[in-house]
């Protein structure tokens, strides 16, 4: 769903605040490769080796080849495996598996908005 206008001027803002606040920051948010691509690629191999693998084993049963059926065997079970780990690593990413808890997250968030305001530390 696209944003509204009112939300797109409201990210533009965000991110000029975010620029001029911390731009070493902003840069390195920039900077930083969208997490998951390199995982969706290894699924899409994993389905592709998957279904060369069944085209292999159906070849090898129907040509009387039982060394290609194995083998594309083989491949079936590595393309799947391939799959499902590709899969499950496109949900993760660098950020989320270092993120700190939401309480220690809201305290810390809040003790740094106190130090933006008051000019030092709360403490």
């Amino acid at each position: 769903m696209p944003l509204s206008e009112h939300e797109q001027r409201m990210l533009e803002q965000m991110e000029r605040a975010l620029y001029e606040e911390d731009p070493r920051f902003a840069a390195t948010i920039r900077d930083t490769p969208v997490p998951g691509n390199r995982a969706r690629r290894g699924a899409g191999l994993g389905v592709l080796v998957a279904a060369l693998g069944v085209v292999a084993m159906a070849s090898g049963l129907v040509m009387n080849f039982p060394l290609v059926s194995i083998l594309g065997f083989v491949g079936l079970v590595a393309g799947t495996y391939m799959a499902i780990r590709g899969v499950a690593g496109a949900g993760r990413t660098a950020t989320a598996q270092r993120a700190p808890k939401p309480a220690n997250f809201m305290k810390s968030a809040e003790d740094r908005f106190r130090n933006r305001r008051d000019g030092g530390p709360s403490h």
